[in-house]
């Protein structure tokens, strides 16, 4: 995708959705937002029609992933579900003993993952289905930005599995509880977020450890910027961007701060193609903020209530909002 040069962006349109819950993640299919709310449904949000509210689980939504084509979900009921831009559900797994799903990771083109317990159910384009067994309970899953390797998170470290070439399987050990991950866009770094309040990072092609600063609070939210220079952050009272560049030590340089406050940032979401960032604070403040400059513009004021989710959609002209209020908003910018 062309990285755009970092313009400012105007909102255009805002849409209210009256979602009566909180919402614990959003995703987006094409033009199509989905607030996953914390209770039992899924509101779908088409750009140019009506919302409608699915109810696609017999119990509470634990987690979502979505690949650009579906929305995945996991529920208490032992399933994972699959929902299309039209609302047909289908159910891909059950799990024999009906445990949680607790954890979804999909990537376009349709390789999907998931864990029950210590277990990781990966299915890949192309490849056999993968059963993987893991030393604890998972924290988080990622596939790298090629689809080549599932990294999956758990107590002391990171698994990685080679899902094509072979079915190689090493580790990436530190000490601690693993509560999610995430690749570089170019593949290069793998950065976990940990109960405590502090990420570790790696460097793959030699496994090195990568020093990176403590936090005021656990790390909830993160996402890599447009150019894939920089780790944007929340748990601090400012924004925060890690940059990953030298190769001798990508973590030389003092992270960039930006838009102080006096709240702490909960949650973040980058720009796909713009070096710009939502911010959004545990007081329901959210900032969009230009990273090369700092500039910010105001996309809701404070209400005293933590920003839970914030997602772009794919290009850039959308960007889902929610609260633990039960504020659902999507944003069309321009």
């Amino acid at each position: 995708m062309t990285i755009e040069r970092a313009e400012a962006v105007e909102i255009e349109g805002i849409r209210k959705i009256d979602a009566g819950h909180s919402a614990i993640a959003i995703e987006f299919l094409g033009e199509t937002a989905a607030f996953v709310l914390a209770e039992s449904e899924v509101v779908f949000v088409p750009a140019k029609s009506d919302e409608r509210r699915l109810r696609p689980h017999d119990g509470a939504i634990l987690c979502s992933a979505a690949d650009g084509q579906h929305l995945l979900t996991g529920g208490d009921d032992g399933r994972v579900v699959s929902i299309d831009h039209a609302g047909a559900i289908e159910s891909i797994f059950m799990d024999d003993k009906s445990r949680w799903i607790d954890r979804l990771a999909a990537r376009r083109g349709g390789d999907r993952a998931w864990s029950v317990g210590k277990q990781v159910f990966c299915r890949p384009v192309g490849a056999p289905e993968k059963i993987i067994q893991v030393p604890s309970s998972v924290g988080g899953l990622a596939f790298a930005p090629d689809g080549s390797v599932l990294a999956i998170a758990r107590y002391n470290g990171v698994t990685l599995c080679e899902l094509r070439s072979s079915d190689r399987v090493s580790e990436l050990n530190w000490k601690g509880f693993h509560v999610d991950v995430t690749f570089s866009p170019d593949g290069q770094i793998l950065v976990s977020t940990m109960r405590e309040p502090t990420l570790h990072a790696w460097q793959l092609a030699d496994k090195k450890d990568l020093p990176v600063p403590g936090f005021p609070t656990r790390v909830r939210s993160l996402g890599w910027t447009a150019s894939g220079r920089f780790l944007a952050t929340a748990g601090a009272d400012r924004l925060t961007l890690l940059m990953f560049q030298a190769q001798d030590n990508p973590l030389a340089r003092m992270p960039l701060l930006l838009a102080p406050y006096r709240h702490l940032v909960a949650a973040v979401a980058c720009h796909p193609t713009k070096e710009i960032a939502a911010v959004g604070y545990e007081d329901g403040l959210v900032l969009l903020v230009r990273v090369p400059d700092g500039a910010e513009i105001m996309v809701k004021s404070p209400d005293g209530h933590l920003i839970s989710a914030m997602r772009w959609n794919e290009i850039g002209t959308q960007l889902g909002v929610a609260s633990e209020s039960g504020y659902c908003r999507v944003f069309t910018m321009r």
